[in-house]
């Protein structure tokens, strides 16, 4: 069941339409050497900045190589103290030096003090991110296949961002399936600098620690407190409403769950591009005395060719107090997958 279930998702993936064809190239970035690039500005994040060419293509430039920026395009620049600045890009007289005309204010930016700029995408589906992965393994000698497929999908505008995220991990052995599901959809919004304020729902099934279903919503606050050129750290607290259904039947339990949770990444945007990813989540249970779960999810990325990208993940899940049936209090495992990203 599985490897024909693999096949069809495999082919799902390297269905996946490419992306649209950019806008005009009409801004205009001089070099630290006195070169002249007219492209498309792009993003500018871990110390690159991505441009779009009609001759070159779509180039990535050393941040500290560039001297000057233009563009009637509009741009939300963080620098790196966390303050947000939003307008076009005005001839700033000098180099190292970023004009940012905004239609309530002026600022006069040094370059070393950015951290990012991202592109206000004036058409709706540009601002969508997309990214569906694959892996299947399969071991003879124990007759155990491993498939863990996931797609998401994210929504950025100028202080807002959406987006879901569906994983299924699936363990089949001569005489039993172990089913491993989660689906997230989120939202988030800027109050300030670095502080957002955020809220999520979700759904589980997680046969291994006896988990039919588990429902939850709720919200809380995020907190950018990392934000360089190679590096970033987000933390965040919240609290959130559960109710979970046990493997073995039953009526469906609710309770209160606190939740603390912090993502480190390390990002290198030279070719191959490549990434490390560590999310950390902590739940205490503020209705049931002595329980906490925890999820954890180390991710590494590498790219073989444009847009597509050998994945080795690391993932660990527990629960010291895990509902009726369950077979362990913990379930990990390493899964090698590719992974389609726009």
């Amino acid at each position: 069941m599985i490897r024909h279930l693999a096949a069809a998702l495999l082919a799902m993936v390297l269905l996946l339409p490419q992306s649209a064809a950019g806008a005009a190239k009409t801004d205009v970035l001089v070099m630290s050497n006195g070169d002249y690039v007219t492209c498309e500005i792009k993003v500018l994040e871990y110390g690159m900045l991505t441009v779009k060419t009609d001759d070159m293509g779509t180039l990535q430039i050393k941040w500290q190589h560039i001297a000057r920026l233009t563009s009637q395009n509009l741009f939300l620049v963080k620098t790196n103290s966390g303050f947000l600045h939003y307008g076009r890009f005005e001839d700033s007289g000098g180099d190292r030096l970023l004009k940012v005309v905004g239609p309530m204010r002026t600022a006069d930016l040094h370059m070393s003090d950015l951290a990012t700029i991202e592109r206000i995408k004036k058409d709706f589906w540009d601002k969508f991110d997309l990214a569906a992965g694959l892996g299947y393994q399969y071991t003879k000698s124990t007759s155990i296949t491993v498939l863990r497929a996931d797609a998401s999908i994210d929504y950025r505008s100028r202080i807002r961002r959406a987006g879901g995220k569906i994983t299924a991990d699936i363990t089949e052995n001569e005489s039993d399936i172990k089913r491993r599901y989660d689906g997230t959809g989120y939202y988030a919004r800027t109050v300030s600098g670095r502080l957002q304020a955020q809220g999520s729902v979700g759904a589980r099934r997680h046969d291994e620690l006896g988990l039919q279903l588990r429902l939850r919503g709720g919200g809380g606050l995020g907190y950018d407190l990392l934000d360089k050129r190679i590096s970033s750290l987000t933390v965040g607290a919240g609290i959130y409403l559960t109710r979970e259904w046990a493997v073995d039947g039953g009526i469906g339990e609710d309770s209160w769950e606190g939740m603390f949770n912090g993502s480190f990444k390390v990002f290198d945007l030279e070719t191959p591009k490549t990434d490390i990813t560590l999310n950390v989540a902590a739940m205490p249970n503020l209705t049931i005395s002595g329980r906490v779960r925890s999820d954890i999810d180390l991710k590494a990325r590498r790219e073989m060719v444009k847009d597509l990208f050998l994945v080795l993940t690391w993932y660990e899940s527990r629960d010291n107090q895990p509902p009726e049936g369950a077979e362990a209090t913990s379930d990990r495992g390493v899964v090698f997958s590719v992974e389609w990203s726009k």
